[in-house]
């Protein structure tokens, strides 16, 4: 009994440093940076505009203006700074909200009911689909529908949990449906369902380089899932 508390504080300790990780705001020098995270294979979706360069015109100098610019400059950046900043709360979280605990090659993670549309038992008889990355795990025929089953390991851990989780065939029990039943996540066993509260949360800021992270509940020790982001996520990551 003397060595499992301290080997359950270590498993604790590792949970929350791989929470706060996942909430962690992306560095200045992340274009520099291999990203450590899933985003690799399904990256979240950004456009890059250019902007066209200013003509040079010979302009009467304004003693002013130099000092409104700085001004401008200065309340503009502020508030792009703010903005980031601000917790992306979803409209589902507004009131107390339920949700489902599941786990996932030792990492428990929360989906809410509001965007779950069922739970279904493992089935062997996935169909594989040539040309997917090794997340993707097959097809499914599910109520007239297929399925597109994904190893949740592969698609939300960092590539050294991913690579060290045993192959999903070997611990994966059930199949969680959303996405109006057009994705299904695969995972090891589920747990109890919870309630929350926006303030039980702590929210993903819109620099938060996981886009289908929610948050996080320290209390539970658990990540909660954006299924609209992820479901985003897994179409521009998936062909066709």
């Amino acid at each position: 009994m003397s060595n499992r508390k301290p080997v359950l504080m270590e498993q604790q300790m590792a949970v929350m440093a791989y929470l706060e990780d996942l909430l962690s705001e992306v560095p200045d020098t992340l274009a520099e940076e291999k990203p450590s995270n899933i985003v690799e294979a399904f990256p979240c979706h950004q456009e890059t505009v250019e902007l066209p360069q200013p003509v040079e015109e010979a302009q009467v100098e304004d003693p002013l203006a130099g000092e409104m610019q700085s001004e401008v400059a200065e309340v503009t950046g502020e508030k792009a700074e703010n903005e980031s900043a601000v917790p992306q709360i979803p409209v589902w979280a507004e009131h107390e909200f339920q949700c489902l605990l599941f786990n996932v090659a030792g990492v428990t993670l929360a989906v809410p009911l509001v965007n779950l549309n069922g739970v279904i038992p493992w089935s062997h008889e996935l169909t594989p689909m040539p040309g997917h990355s090794l997340a993707f795990l097959g097809l499914l025929r599910h109520l007239d529908k297929n399925v597109q089953v994904m190893d949740t390991a592969q698609v939300i851990l960092p590539p050294a949990q991913r690579a060290n989780a045993p192959a999903a065939e070997k611990r994966v029990e059930k199949i969680l449906l959303m996405d109006e039943g057009r994705w299904g996540l695969a995972c090891d066993e589920i747990g109890e369902v919870i309630t929350l509260k926006q303030k039980d949360v702590r929210w993903r800021t819109a620099e938060g380089r996981r886009c289908w992270l929610a948050g996080t509940v320290s209390e539970r020790l658990c990540a909660l899932l954006d299924t609209d982001a992820l479901a985003e996520m897994l179409v521009e990551g998936e062909p066709g």
